[in-house]
């Protein structure tokens, strides 16, 4: 496997939304991989191209603060415009990341990894406290025996299955999940950084279920002063489109 160098102007676009007036905590999302198959050549361009942003991102301000993290899908489960798959088809167990370790240390970088299947029995356990009593989110209704979201993007996203009183949880709650856990993260990393951004570079083939769970999250109560930028490349990241999300957005 190759990695590819993604030029500084392809960059630009995305520091834009970076606040460089006062101190920021980032946490740079790349190095997206499912199991199987495992770590590929897209896994290690985003990886590289979310530490070089990393890196620019520090060039701002002086006070800023970088993080990195590596999403591992191991459910595999898939999302669409309509829906996602409810399944559990992905690889339980270890999985080879010497590759992504190796491009980290020459990066001088160090990563988490987050698992979709954690994120998932999470976002179970939250929803299940939901239907106990489902006037706590207004935002949610169930019909039947899905949950869906009241959605200001979209005409319905189904976010659930109810199964027996628990709630098989779909992408956008895993997503949203996903952002809750790592603003969290930032929060209490840097309490001294008033803003805080997630930069999360992946595949247009997810945008869905990135939008979604972004709009999730920034419409809950805990998400001011956080902005979502999601970023869309290809296996080289040879072309980058950015699309930035707060509160106000929805």
């Amino acid at each position: 496997m190759s990695v590819a160098t993604s030029a500084p102007g392809l960059m630009s676009p995305i520091l834009r939304h970076i606040d460089d007036t006062e101190r920021s905590a980032v946490l740079l999302s790349g190095g997206y991989f499912q199991s199987p198959p495992g770590v590929d050549d897209f896994s290690l361009n985003t990886l590289a191209l979310a530490a070089r942003l990393g890196r620019e991102v520090r060039k701002l301000h002086r006070g800023n603060k970088a993080s990195y993290d590596v999403m591992h899908n191991d459910l595999g489960q898939a999302c669409g415009t309509d829906t996602c798959s409810i399944g559990d088809n992905g690889q339980d167990g270890p999985v080879d990341v010497h590759s992504l370790r190796e491009l980290a240390a020459a990066e001088r970088i160090t990563f988490t990894i987050t698992r979709e299947r954690t994120l998932r029995n999470r976002a179970a356990r939250a929803m299940h406290k939901w239907l106990r009593d489902t006037g706590t989110n207004s935002l949610f209704r169930q019909e039947g025996e899905e949950i869906v979201y009241r959605s200001r993007q979209y005409d319905s996203v189904r976010v659930g299955v109810v199964k027996d009183f628990y709630v098989v949880p779909r992408c956008p709650l895993i997503m949203n999940e996903y952002y809750s856990r790592h603003f969290d993260r930032l929060r209490r990393a840097f309490p001294d950084c008033r803003r805080r951004y997630l930069i999360e570079i992946g595949s247009a083939v997810d945008k869905d279920k990135m939008f979604k769970g972004a709009e999730i999250y920034l419409r809950g109560p805990r998400s001011s002063g956080d902005q979502i930028i999601h970023v869309f490349t290809d296996s080289r990241c040879t072309e980058l489109v950015e699309f930035a999300w707060t509160a106000r957005d929805f």
